[in-house]
């Protein structure tokens, strides 16, 4: 519980406004997925931005749809050349791989390997048990 909760529930939980008690709550939340994403991305071996862009990768695989490297630089709020370059190191890494587009054949369609998607997934193996939850 953050110092301010724990004051202001001491003085009197009654005066407590309900929405100070759900952003507090909202705040640990945010707490608890950072800490979890940071597990992760460590057991995987990735910065921040390419952690980011396998968890984008599923997403869009999940979704049925094709991920490009401009919708990742608009995600991820960085240039394209940026993008590309993170693209550049889960390919060398072999996270990911760029395939034709079958709609535009000057683009590329990014997918993740089926190694990327044994890491990602291995890299939240024991989240269940570890939260509690069955």
């Amino acid at each position: 519980m953050s110092l301010l909760l724990e004051v202001l529930m001491a003085e009197d939980s009654e005066r407590v406004p309900g929405g100070v008690l759900l952003l507090e709550s909202v705040n640990r939340l945010r707490v608890a997925e950072t800490m979890l994403q940071n597990r992760a991305r460590g057991r995987m071996g990735l910065k921040a931005n390419d952690f980011r862009t396998v968890q984008f990768l599923a997403a869009r695989e999940a979704a049925d749809a094709p991920a490009r490297a401009a919708g990742l630089a608009e995600t991820l709020g960085v240039s394209s050349a940026a993008a590309t370059m993170t693209i550049d190191r889960l390919v060398a890494r072999g996270f990911a791989v760029r395939e034709p587009d079958p709609d535009d054949r000057r683009s590329r369609i990014v997918r993740l390997t089926t190694a990327g998607q044994h890491s990602l997934t291995g890299a939240y193996e024991d989240l269940r048990g570890r939260a509690g939850t069955p």
